[in-house]
């Protein structure tokens, strides 16, 4: 932490400055012996907290406040003042000095201000940490949401960095690897630190691959194939794994993203275009995404299934998994839920002589008159009706 100390008085200034720095082997103290003198320090260096008496020649104490809240307004200023001045030193109020020393001062107090000032400082980058990231992730999302073609006014050409040129690579490896957490989020800092100089990139990490997005100033399709060879390498030396990269190519345009994104999976064989069959769709028809919806509900239909938790589990946006499902199926993805468990209690009260509440339990209901009251929603009969209409034909012995 850099701390000036500044004091006409070269007694005063020394002491102090001695005593803070016998505190911590990393604070860095340096000293001005006025107000001109730390001007010209604080033009060169940073400083976290700087110490000013109030009473110099030149520029004073309440001046060099005022050129510090102008210029450095991450930098705390802490007031050394006799009580004659306090009144007088309170007029800094305006320029945010944080706090007050008296003279003569005790190393306790000193260690005390130090301290506190210490604690809103790692206070303040904890929450700009937070902040960045919480813009990281919005901007992560906002380029996925480019991948889906989600339309105006979901995103605006402002809500992204500027840029002259776009471009887009996806990576992928063994299934079964990149379902580890530490190897997507490995595979998600190489790729960050390698394309750092090129532009703003925004990796988005999906079910079976990574997407990079590049916003350049210039376009950098050279640059581009020979970072690719580095993060390749990167990835091999590193994880000790190997990788296949889609290209998708360069664009200047916002909308032509989700083209990029099809190209480069197509390249690494994971996008398939649709294919319109007579009375509806082949499996393979369906997007990747939906058909691992849709084996997800069919294997856990008892459990309860959210789609903000299978968006999670699918690295996509929930608001384009919804849009998609509907698109895709016909129907809302509660809907598709609800089928689901219909068909297989109904399954159940046709082959096995479960009780219709353990059925309910069964199929994912905890109430059986809500159970009931879905079933004949959906089947206009009720569970126990359906049962005595369906029963198997028993053989009469000869």
């Amino acid at each position: 932490m850099n701390i000036l100390m500044v004091d006409d008085e070269p007694i005063v200034r020394n002491a102090i400055a001695n005593m803070i720095q016998s505190m911590a082997d990393y604070y860095d103290v340096l000293t001005a012996e006025d107000g001109e003198d730390a001007i010209t320090k604080l033009k060169k260096k940073k400083f976290d907290i700087v110490i000013t008496d109030i009473r110099m020649p030149g520029v004073d104490g309440l001046k060099l406040a005022k050129y510090i809240y102008e210029t450095h307004p991450k930098t705390y200023i802490v007031m050394l003042t006799g009580h004659a001045d306090f009144e007088y030193a309170r007029t800094a109020l305006q320029y945010k000095v944080v706090e007050y020393l008296l003279k003569p001062t005790s190393m306790e107090s000193v260690k005390d201000i130090i301290n506190n000032i210490e604690m809103m400082i790692k206070s303040r980058r904890s929450k700009s940490e937070i902040d960045r990231l919480r813009e990281k992730n919005l901007l992560e999302k906002r380029v996925q949401d480019l991948f889906y073609e989600m339309p105006v006014p979901y995103y605006d050409e402002s809500l992204f960095p500027e840029f002259q040129s776009i471009y887009l690579f996806s990576i992928t490896m063994k299934p079964e690897e990149l379902r580890k957490k530490t190897i997507r989020f490995s595979i998600k800092n190489i790729i960050s630190d390698v394309m750092n100089e090129l532009g703003t990139s925004i990796v988005v990490v999906e079910e079976s691959h990574l997407s990079t997005v590049l916003f350049s100033y210039e376009d950098q399709s050279k640059q581009v194939e020979e970072v690719l060879k580095n993060i390749s390498s990167a990835i091999e030396q590193i994880l000790k794994r190997s990788c296949e990269i889609g290209i998708g190519g360069v664009s200047d345009q916002l909308h032509e993203v989700s083209e990029l994104y099809k190209k480069s999976l197509m390249e690494l064989g994971l996008y398939k275009e649709e294919v319109s069959v007579e009375n509806g769709k082949s499996n393979d028809s369906i997007h990747r995404l939906i058909r691992s919806v849709i084996e997800y509900v069919e294997k856990d239909y008892s459990k309860e299934i959210t789609l903000t938790s299978l968006a999670e589990q699918l690295f996509v946006n929930p608001n384009y998994l919804s849009s998609l499902f509907k698109n895709e199926m016909g129907v809302t993805f509660s809907h598709f839920v609800t089928k689901t468990r219909i068909n297989k209690s109904k399954e159940l009260l046709r082959e096995t002589n479960h009780k219709i509440y353990q059925v309910c339990k069964m199929v994912g209901y905890t109430d059986q008159a809500h159970f009931s009251k879905v079933f004949k929603a959906f089947e206009h009969t009720s569970p126990y009706e359906y049962r005595e209409n369906n029963k198997p034909q028993q053989k009469h012995s000869q």
